[in-house]
């Protein structure tokens, strides 16, 4: 199996590519989208923007032109250090890979670091916790709507009779 120095999530940097005109890539920051490994490539959000025909199968269905990102070698972007205190910053920086514990679980982790400044590329405590917090306000609109549903109201009809 391929491995990627890059995966979906991480903020990342055009190092190859067009410069001028409509299409220029070098040098455009932006999110990852999708990672293949198997074709060694990645979708970078806002670069490489393809236009696909989509004709409208009913009359419901829009028709027309949409612009989707298009798929670019993993070899022509870098990761981009977010940083401020690096002097690497708002450039592709070098990575290393260094071992964390998690404060958690207290296992340990392979991460990806900054080579020049030591920022930490994956932060692990910062997506359990956004995911735990995404999961416990569901849960709670789920028990809300569940309490409203049981609190039903005495129809018109029963009201009407008990008033006479």
């Amino acid at each position: 199996m391929n491995s990627l120095h890059i995966k979906r999530g991480d903020k990342v940097i055009v190092t190859v590519g067009d410069t001028v005109g409509d299409k220029a890539r070098k040098g455009k920051i932006g999110t990852v989208i999708k990672a293949s490994y198997e074709d060694n490539t990645v979708i970078v959000e806002g670069v490489n923007m393809q236009k696909h025909h989509k004709k409208a199968r009913s009359a419901k269905d829009a028709g027309g032109i949409n612009a989707v990102a298009g798929p670019i070698s993993a070899n022509n972007v870098a990761l981009f250090c977010g940083n401020s205190a690096c002097e690497k910053y708002n450039r592709a920086t070098r990575v290393k890979h260094i071992m964390v514990t998690d404060p958690k679980t207290g296992k340990q982790k392979k991460v990806c670091a900054c080579c020049k400044c030591g920022y930490v590329f994956d932060q692990i405590t910062e997506k359990k916790a956004a995911k735990t917090a995404a999961k416990a306000a569901v849960e709670d609109k789920k028990t809300k709507t569940d309490k409203k549903a049981t609190e039903k109201k005495p129809s018109r009809k029963k009201a009407a009779k008990t008033e006479e």
